[in-house]
């Protein structure tokens, strides 16, 4: 019954996973092939020029180049583009600003207190100004607030700002912030642009006028967006200029960055990089907003048992799952939360120990029945679970049987449940399932209480848990959220409510020259862009 684990590379993609994803290995050769023409361009061949053999010479560039696709609305408040979305924390300030673990921090707002049972928050902001020398006052808030709830929820913050009653003017730069509800007076709802002519409506075309550390500059189909360092920033001042070329295909970035003619890249779900890794790219992971998990219906009497969860957790092996079925490109946590969230390790503390879980088991009264293979109890009954899974996800499919082999090996009986979409939804809101293998990709401020909730897909018993989960969204000190946090994160993962498979990654892509010292997120992926510097390939036109 023992099982030794197979030692894996799990950031490689087996030939299973290829094989199961021809038509990425079909966009990966046509990639292959626009890299090489690039490359032979480069080398002179073609193209008339000479080519001397000599080593690639770079010269230091003081703009740092990315490529998306030719943008229709420069709103921020409007835009349906993620393209122009990511854009905004350059140029606006917010009130508060996630970093990179996801910490709503202070940004316009000098200090604040609050009042949870209230409901509100008092607000003193910085001696700021806008790129154009106005100052960032306290009615520039309430107006972008009353913009953004008039754009309604077609708008890209309206889930925020929607939250806010309304705003008093206490002076200059000094608010206070009615929510509608104390219970959802969280800092993160606090984080959207704050915007100099917000009510207006005539700047599609351009991006309007903001107090972030860079300004919009200039836009044309040629030379794409210009922003330059704004020089009035409160804090600290952009190192490079920055533009954004417009391209019609995002499968072109990569050679344009084999040319030195983009920086870099943050490949946002189709990893297709060729190069990376050599002399010629970097390539980093970073975790996207998805994460594959493992739902444990606590409504069923023996999956209700912490025991039968834990056990069942250590006969399933996570990084085959990963290897297999999500190319090995995935990162481990201990629970739904993002890696490192609010810079707190997010750890795994259940590992792939079959042979610990039939202890477990062995120890709470089952029996290993060799004419069965099958764990009994004192009754004769076998353990068996179904494994409920959307049909329409092949990947999730693949990992069901792989999981019903695992428990299987585990000397536990269970079987795949694969229905269609509807039913698979139905039957998770009714709570009618034992295990289900679902994925879910999450907003930056990590609102998880319906996810944890009693009335919730699993229905989740512990109360304490569930009641600091909920006090995480009131208007507390980043302090208390923490503290909050790590009670939580240490439960979670002690009651395995969700076995996460793990955070699906996405590749950063860069110039070999690129210079850095801290990598953006998927959620802001021109986080610390203001710090990075580049040289590009001597002779390579900008």
């Amino acid at each position: 019954m023992i099982l030794n684990k197979r030692k894996k590379n799990r950031f490689t993609s087996t030939i299973d996973f290829l094989h199961n994803n021809i038509m990425v290995v079909i966009v990966v050769f046509v990639v292959i092939i626009g890299i090489a023409a690039t490359v032979y361009i480069l080398q002179g061949k073609g193209s008339g020029t000479k080519n001397s053999g000599d080593e690639t010479k770079y010269v230091a560039d003081n703009t740092i180049s990315f490529a998306i696709p030719t943008p229709n609305d420069l709103n921020v408040l409007t835009t349906k583009e993620n393209d122009v979305y990511y854009i905004w924390p350059l140029i606006y300030s917010s009130m508060f600003k996630f970093d990179e673990n996801l910490t709503a921090k202070e940004d316009l707002v000098d200090s604040y207190s609050t009042d949870s049972s209230a409901g509100t928050v008092t607000i003193k902001l910085k001696d700021a100004v806008f790129s154009n020398g106005e100052p960032v006052l306290s009615t520039h808030v309430r107006t972008t607030v009353n913009t953004i709830k008039a754009i309604g929820s077609d708008g890209p913050f309206y889930s925020y700002a929607s939250k806010i009653k309304n705003i008093s003017l206490d002076g200059d730069r000094d608010l206070t912030v009615f929510f509608e509800s104390p219970s959802d007076a969280s800092m993160n709802n606090l984080v959207f642009p704050i915007i100099y002519d917000a009510d207006k409506d005539s700047f599609g075309d351009r991006f309007s006028i903001g107090s972030g550390q860079y300004s919009y500059n200039s836009m044309d189909t040629t030379n794409g967006i210009s922003l330059i360092p704004n020089e009035k920033f409160y804090g600290e001042k952009g190192k490079s200029n920055i533009q954004f070329k417009f391209v019609q295909d995002k499968n072109a970035i990569e050679g344009l960055m084999g040319m030195g003619t983009v920086t870099c890249f943050l490949d946002d779900g189709n990893i297709t990089s060729i190069e990376a890794g050599t002399d010629k790219l970097n390539y980093d992971k970073v975790p996207s907003s998805s994460v594959e998990f493992i739902g444990f219906n606590f409504r069923n009497n023996l999956l209700s048992k912490k025991y039968i969860r834990k056990a069942i957790a250590q006969g399933i092996d996570t990084d085959a799952l990963s290897e297999d079925y999500l190319g090995g490109l995935t990162e481990d946590v201990g629970t739904l939360y993002f890696p490192n969230y609010l810079g707190e390790a997010n750890e795994p503390k259940i590992k792939y120990e079959p042979s610990k879980g039939v202890i477990l088991l062995e120890k709470n009264g089952y029996e290993f029945d060799e004419k069965s293979k099958l764990l009994k109890d004192k009754d004769g009954a076998a353990l068996s679970f179904g494994i409920l899974v959307n049909n329409n996800n092949k990947s999730r499919v693949d990992m069901a049987e792989a999981i019903k082999a695992n428990l299987n090996k585990l000397g536990i009986s269970a079987y795949v449940d694969a229905v269609s979409s509807d039913d698979y939804f139905s039957r998770i809101s009714e709570g009618n399932f034992d295990l289900y293998i679902g994925g879910i990709s999450m907003d930056p401020r990590f609102d998880l209480r319906k996810m944890f909730d009693k009335s919730g897909p699993i229905g989740y018993s512990n109360m304490d848990v569930v009641n600091a989960i909920y006090a995480m969204e009131t208007c507390i000190k980043t302090e208390e959220r923490i503290k909050l946090y790590k009670s939580v994160k240490e439960a979670l993962v002690d009651d395995v409510a969700f076995y996460p498979i793990g955070y699906k990654q996405v590749g950063f892509i860069s110039g070999k020259k690129f210079h850095h010292k801290n990598l953006p997120t998927f959620y802001d992926k021109y986080l610390y862009a203001g710090t990075w510097t580049w040289e590009r390939p001597e002779g390579v036109s900008k």
